[in-house]
């Protein structure tokens, strides 16, 4: 890796992206991870049926996706995350972002929306790099 670290991705034959395929997998794993657990309690809901879980699934995705990009936002343009004394960040970039999202939405009346319209902006726009080309899916 880039870093130094040493990553091992074992597979049944000799697969040329290994390594990026592993890490596409680990963004989903990501997201299950966040909709499991850290903030969203996906698994209390005790929802078993194919149909309702599809249902279900699709309004926390949105509020990921949404956490992520105002996370990466403020980490890029307000205040980065700090890294700890390990070379990790404090906190992930979805757990930013959903903080910061729900102090505005938890202080909507309190203060000027001006910010809760950026994030809500961050909700309805492409990233540059993405609206600008198609990204490929991998096979």
């Amino acid at each position: 890796m880039a870093d130094g670290e040493l990553l091992i991705v074992a597979s049944h034959g000799l697969i040329q992206d290994a390594i990026k395929i592993y890490g596409l997998r680990w963004e989903i794993e990501t997201l299950f991870g966040c909709l499991k657990g850290r903030g969203f309690k996906l698994e209390e809901t005790r929802v078993v049926g194919y149909l309702r879980i599809k249902k279900l699934l699709v309004l926390p995705v949105i509020a990921f996706c949404w956490a992520h990009k105002v996370g990466d936002w403020k980490h890029d343009c307000v205040l980065p995350i700090k890294v700890k004394t390990h070379q990790r960040k404090a906190q992930s970039i979805f757990r930013y972002g959903l903080d910061c999202i729900r102090s505005e939405l938890f202080n909507v009346f309190s203060r000027s929306n001006k910010q809760l319209r950026k994030l809500i902006s961050l909700l309805v726009t492409a990233p540059p790099a993405l609206s600008a080309k198609v990204l490929p899916v991998p096979s």
